[in-house]
């Protein structure tokens, strides 16, 4: 036998509304002479409370269902990685304009456990080669994975898939070394973050 998933509320709502309906017929029946156009009235009215009484189960019964789709859909997410709860993310902006030939290191903590997913590091023009930018997580190399990479007017966007975690209580941080002896540069560096 399947087990009545209706709501309690749902129940009464439909039981006082046939209720109504039951107590508004039995006044018009008391009311009614035999034999009469309130007679056939009042029978066709008895149809109609019948086949309301049908269309209510069946609603009720489509309610019950849909619940319980509802509740196995929620199911369903609980088991997608990440327990079908959007996953926290975070952009950490670097942005530093640099004295000539001078460098520094520019550190962030993350608020949560997190996963590198992308890292976009700008070289305006007039850098000519000649500033130096390293993407770290803790004592680990993030991009490039040696050295340093140094462009001219370049906007590089590297996602990551995966391998680049970063604990709680570890730093992100980004190197930046200016050999350029005349000019200071502006290098902007976006790290985005989500949570593993």
């Amino acid at each position: 036998m399947a087990e009545d998933k209706t709501s309690d509320a749902g129940k009464v709502a439909v039981g006082a509304g046939l209720g109504a309906v039951a107590v508004l017929l039995a006044t018009q029946r008391a009311k009614a002479q035999p034999g009469t156009d309130n007679e056939a009235l009042l029978n066709l009215l008895a149809a109609i409370e019948e086949t309301s009484q049908d269309i209510l189960q069946k609603n009720a019964d489509i309610l019950a269902a849909v619940l319980e789709g509802l509740e196995n859909i929620g199911k369903l997410l609980e088991q997608l990685p990440g327990g079908g709860v959007e996953k926290k993310s975070e952009v950490i902006l670097f942005s530093r304009t640099v004295p000539a030939a001078t460098g520094v290191r520019i550190f962030e903590r993350p608020q949560f456990s997190a996963r590198v997913t992308e890292v976009v590091i700008h070289w305006p023009l007039g850098c000519n080669g000649l500033v130096d930018v390293a993407v770290n997580r803790g004592s680990e190399r993030v991009l490039p994975r040696y050295n340093y990479i140094s462009l001219n007017n370049v906007t590089l966007a590297y996602k990551f898939g995966e391998g680049q975690d970063v604990d709680s209580g570890i730093d992100v941080w980004v190197d930046i070394a200016n050999a350029d002896a005349v000019w200071a540069h502006t290098i902007t560096v976006t790290i985005t973050l989500e949570e593993r």
